[in-house]
């Protein structure tokens, strides 16, 4: 497979730009006057001009759950929902249609900030959907969930509900569940969901990838094998499947274990079981909070808004820092949830107590509520982090409401990080939100909503500029997977993987870059995605 890509503005580094490239079996060969030079020994079909249009490396989404975000294609739609009513309107519309034969009814994507009624829904709002099968919809967050009465039977709960350590089940006045359930509480859930398949699953992903693809993403670093998950085994062989049949993306497993047996198990039977360059296996993924959207994250103070809590840890210390010394022992990277400033804190006593250095390049996702203390411990330890700016499309509007406005300064600090020399990657944690590309780097530069809100910015001195937003989703992302040298830059002995954008990222007005759309996502040297016809 030969390819040579000619009068183009192909981006290769900051400040560097040449206008060819020539891929062969993968592989980019040369660029500029040496690709150049290839076009007189190859046929018309393996030549493509340009016309001018912008080129940029893959993009690497660094950490999301892409066959949830798949699954999410195929459950109740409740992104958005202005209200409580709505969402109920949107749910037995759903039910009406495809619900047939279903035995749980599952959605997603609800946020109780933006309905009218600016509370939770329980078990009696989703009685009004139905009495008879079990519901539950999960908070755009993935660390709330609701259920109904029909689900809370089938769970034969005490009343009041047992404690559980990490997670919490709500209750009314009375001592009887609510229908709300809070991080380690959610996995009581799993016993209520249809028995996924290979074939379902292996549904779900490619549904992910074609949306992926068209978004101009190559690589994606997922979290869907949770080793205590009863479907664990289902989805990985999926992913497997997936690899072998339809190489399109590539995939680098983040794989979830709850304490240090199950840990220690997978270790005994392969934790790294990566099996080609379309399918690999890296870190240890761990979580040590909730979401600052729920009030789950854990806080050093109580909430400004509700100073009843400070959120949940979800680990003790104790096994924060075995998990970490046994990956460490056995050269496994290692990445930890952790939005809170608390849940930080205590991470980084743990990492501090148990890694010499970080030659297993570990590292912390989210990363939100901060101040400078935490983030010059973050550098001197030289832990990478896995950001999500297009969280502030939702949380700009509520973290000085959280944690204050002090505080809330100190927090979604992408300049201070680069300023610092952290290495940082980009990532959208889908489907907690869309992995659309350019509403990422459009928040990480402009700091503003995708609505543009606020006109001049949310705390701009954190912005980053378009060469670093870039690099954070392309080169930094392909160093958080072990790959620098082969993924994330356009230079002879890279991947052939590559993005033809519709318009030119680094010319158009800033408040124009989430409107930016992929022409062409070429991945191993072939068309995988053309906005002119299907692939």
């Amino acid at each position: 497979m030969k390819l040579l890509l000619k009068n183009g503005k192909i981006y290769q580094k900051r400040n560097l730009f040449t206008d060819a490239l020539y891929m062969e079996n993968g592989y980019i060969i040369s660029s500029g006057s040496k690709a150049l030079l290839e076009e007189n020994t190859l046929k018309p079909s393996e030549i493509m001009d340009l016309d001018g249009k912008t080129v940029v490396p893959g993009f690497n989404d660094a950490h999301l759950h892409f066959y949830q975000a798949g699954v999410a294609l195929s459950t109740v739609n409740l992104y958005g929902s202005a209200s409580i009513e709505e969402m109920i309107t949107r749910s037995a519309a759903f039910l009406e249609k495809q619900g047939k034969n279903l035995k749980t009814l599952t959605g997603r994507g609800f946020n109780q900030d933006y309905f009218t009624e600016k509370r939770l829904p329980t078990r009696d709002d989703l009685d009004r959907i139905s009495r008879d099968i079990p519901i539950i919809f999960t908070r755009t967050c993935s660390h709330l969930a609701v259920v109904n009465s029909a689900a809370l039977e089938k769970l034969n709960l005490s009343t009041p509900p047992p404690s559980i350590e990490g997670g919490q089940i709500d209750a009314a006045a009375d001592g009887v569940p609510n229908g709300v359930f809070r991080e380690n509480a959610i996995r009581l859930l799993d016993v209520l969901y249809e028995e996924e398949s290979i074939d379902s699953a292996l549904h779900h992903i490619r549904a992910a990838a074609e949306k992926a693809l068209s978004y101009g993403i190559t690589s994606v670093q997922v979290n869907d094998i949770w080793l205590d998950n009863p479907e664990a085994e289902v989805v990985e062989e999926a992913y497997r499947r997936f690899a072998q049949e339809n190489p399109c993306i590539r995939i680098y497993h983040q794989i979830y274990a709850k304490d240090v047996k199950t840990f220690r198990k997978r270790l005994e039977s392969g934790f790294n079981r990566s099996e080609s360059p379309f399918l690999k296996y890296g870190l240890l993924k761990m979580f040590a909070d909730g979401s600052l959207g729920a009030r789950t994250a854990y806080l050093r103070k109580p909430y400004a808004d509700d100073p009843s809590t400070r959120g949940i840890p979800t680990m003790s210390q104790e096994l924060l820092e075995s998990m970490i010394r046994t990956a460490e022992d056995h050269g496994i990277q290692t990445a930890i949830h952790v939005i809170g400033d608390g849940a930080l804190e205590r991470v980084l006593d743990a990492y501090e107590k148990v890694i010499r250095d970080n030659r297993n390049r570990h590292g912390l996702i989210h990363v939100q509520i901060t101040d400078q203390t935490l983030l010059e411990r973050i550098r001197k330890l030289n832990l990478m982090v896995y950001a999500q700016p297009i969280f502030l499309h939702y949380d700009l509007h509520i973290v000085e409401d959280r944690v204050g406005k002090s505080l809330a300064e100190s927090s979604y600090a992408f300049a201070t990080m680069e300023k610092l020399g952290i290495r940082v990657a980009y990532s959208s944690d889908a489907p907690i939100e869309n992995f659309q590309v350019m509403e990422n780097l459009h928040c990480a530069v402009n700091r503003q909503d995708l609505t543009l809100f606020p006109p001049k910015g949310y705390n701009t001195k954190e912005a980053v500029d378009r060469y670093t937003a870039l690099d954070n989703i392309t080169a930094n992302s392909a160093y958080m997977s072990l790959e620098e040298n082969r993924k994330g830059r356009l230079l002879p002995g890279y991947y052939a993987d590559l993005v033809v954008l519709e318009e030119p990222y680094f010319d158009v007005p800033a408040d124009r870059i989430k409107d930016i759309k992929v022409h062409m996502t070429i991945v191993n040297g072939q068309i995988r995605y053309d906005s002119r016809k299907d692939c």
